[in-house]
């Protein structure tokens, strides 16, 4: 009897540590452990939506530009060369988009996407997911 108690004691304490988990915000962790672990994938913490992409920082730069003068956002900055990129942009509102691209290997690029000061995770994503289909990541 001892040992299936001790057995229903450990998935019991799992399924508790889950649950606490999932209530404090670390879905994230989780999320981005499963991620991390593909070698790609999309995660939003701290206000940016985090991504991985099979482009050159300069492919992803101009993408942008277009995605957001297509969203009719106004471009301010468009700095980009072989290793990293920066676009900027604002809305009618004033809430400023910034995406930030950094070369990971030949074959890869991570892009940051931020809206606004404190984020906001459906624009960033819109905004991704424009930029992938820009680029025939889709």
């Amino acid at each position: 009897m001892k040992p299936i108690k001790n057995a229903m004691s450990k998935h019991l304490s799992v399924l508790l540590i889950a649950i606490v988990s999932l209530q404090s915000g670390c879905t994230l962790l989780l999320v981005g452990a499963a991620a991390a672990g593909t070698g790609a994938g999309v995660a939003y913490y701290d206000g940016a939506l985090k991504a991985t992409v099979k482009a050159e920082p300069q492919m992803i730069a101009e993408a942008a530009e277009h995605v957001l003068k297509d969203m009719l956002i106004t471009v301010t900055v468009n700095r980009h060369d072989m290793i990293s990129g920066l676009v900027k942009g604002v809305t009618a509102e004033d809430t400023t988009i910034t995406i930030k691209i950094s070369k990971e290997d030949e074959h890869l690029s991570k892009i940051s996407i931020r809206a606004g000061l404190f984020g906001n995770e459906s624009i960033s994503r819109n905004i991704l997911d424009r930029i992938k289909k820009e680029i025939g990541e889709d």
